[in-house]
């Protein structure tokens, strides 16, 4: 097993060994009822991961990846117990990440088609990046959580309910390519390089371009998921919760830095109610260095950042 011992002169071994422990999810082919969208871009992406504990680095415990869900306080318990929410791309917000899904693809396809290739679906967002001023403020700041999600249990989860209810799953990284000007005249291009240019247009052409959005909210790093159902004819709601056990999902919670101080015990009460043991911490983010004047030292033999302390063994 591989021992390392950080230098800030080797940060990038260190590095390195850390993305070897992390436990990737190579059982996706065991998931029937779950499709990767995955492109030559995102192979990046997958060898990240979003948080992690200094301690696991010597562990020689495989850190399992986690995906991030902010959800406001008011809506916790709800989510707890009814499930997660996913609506259909017509009822997001921004006009600029429905305008694919709200499309009239008649020109390049027929009615059967366009059921087929361009069906109605539900989708839900989650992160893959580490927690930022800006996702807590997207939110609001003040008593906002951020469940940490282990994405393997949460692809299973869904698998299992996919099963019971006639439906795939497919899930994908947000693409922040295009600036708004170039995402306004996007349909309009037939040239090779225009991502609505395709030798024969299919279902994931179709879900890459609901996961286009534009450059500046790229701080997001979004992941989404999709629901469809294997019947066409299915007339799917605007927005449905979709009920998986979370006990065993969700394996830390994260307090906005504005969480305030009276619903901590509340939020401690709910997990108790529904047999969540999970690690509760408070975002550090703009937190107050309480320490003292911070002095500067001079690099000595026993510094253990120096070159000579890493340590590397077989």
């Amino acid at each position: 097993m591989n021992e390392i011992k950080k230098s800030k002169t080797r940060f990038e071994l260190w590095q390195e060994l850390r993305k070897e422990r992390v436990k990737d999810i190579k059982n996706i082919n065991e998931l029937p009822n779950i499709k990767q969208l995955l492109s030559e871009q995102d192979w990046f992406i997958e060898k990240e991961f979003s948080y992690f504990e200094d301690e696991y680095i010597n562990s020689g415990i495989p850190y399992e990846r986690h995906i991030g869900k902010y959800i406001k306080f008011k809506y916790f318990e709800d989510t707890l117990v009814n499930g997660l929410f996913f609506q259909q791309p017509s009822e997001w917000t921004d006009d600029f990440e429905s305008r694919f899904y709200n499309a009239d693809y008649s020109n390049i396809l027929t009615d059967y088609q366009c059921k087929t290739i361009t069906p109605r679906l539900l989708s839900c967002c989650f992160t893959y990046g580490y927690e930022t001023e800006a996702a807590w403020k997207t939110y609001g700041s003040e008593n906002i959580v951020r469940l940490e999600i282990s994405k393997y249990k949460l692809l299973k989860a869904l698998n299992c309910w996919a099963e019971k209810n006639n439906c795939t799953i497919y899930f994908g990284y947000v693409y922040y390519t295009y600036p708004l000007r170039r995402l306004k005249d996007i349909h309009k291009g037939t040239q090779r390089e225009n991502p609505l240019w395709f030798e024969k247009f299919e279902l994931n052409n179709y879900l890459s371009l609901l996961l286009l959005k534009r450059q500046a909210y790229s701080n997001e790093m979004e992941e989404r998921f999709f629901i469809i159902p294997d019947d066409s004819d299915v007339i799917l709601p605007p927005n449905m919760k979709i009920h998986i056990p979370l006990s065993n999902i969700v394996d830390k919670i994260i307090l906005s830095p504005d969480f305030s101080k009276c619903k901590e015990l509340p939020l401690k009460n709910i997990l108790t109610r529904n047999g969540l043991s999970c690690k509760i911490t408070r975002s550090e983010l703009n937190s107050k260095d309480k320490c003292q004047r911070v002095v500067i030292e001079k690099p000595d033999e026993n510094n253990p950042w120096k070159l000579s302390n890493l340590k590397i063994s077989e």
